[in-house]
């Protein structure tokens, strides 16, 4: 075996190098696509639950901190509360 046939057999990539890349490659694919689904999910999560605020006018601390929860009866948290909590018991 003369210096230029080793040199390039030593030179070139081995089939497992070859599949190894092929294998990064296919996995940086699959994962670019599961954060492509995941991101599009939370803004179409984000985009219907964002318009309750913004279309119909309800804001946001009345309804994270508000004492009433805004029903046809018009009652109290703690009066829809108790038997919610009690029912599931």
């Amino acid at each position: 075996m003369n210096q230029e046939e080793l040199a390039k057999k030593l030179l070139s990539p081995s089939k497992n190098s070859r599949l190894e890349k092929l294998g990064k490659g296919l996995t940086f694919a699959c994962l670019s696509l599961i954060v492509i689904i995941v991101a599009m999910i939370l803004i179409f999560v984000a985009q219907k639950g964002l318009s309750t605020f913004f279309v119909n006018g309800v804001n946001i601390f009345d309804f994270l901190f508000g004492q009433t929860l805004l029903s046809q009866s018009y009652q109290p948290l703690s009066q829809l509360l108790l038997p919610l909590v009690r029912q599931s018991l």
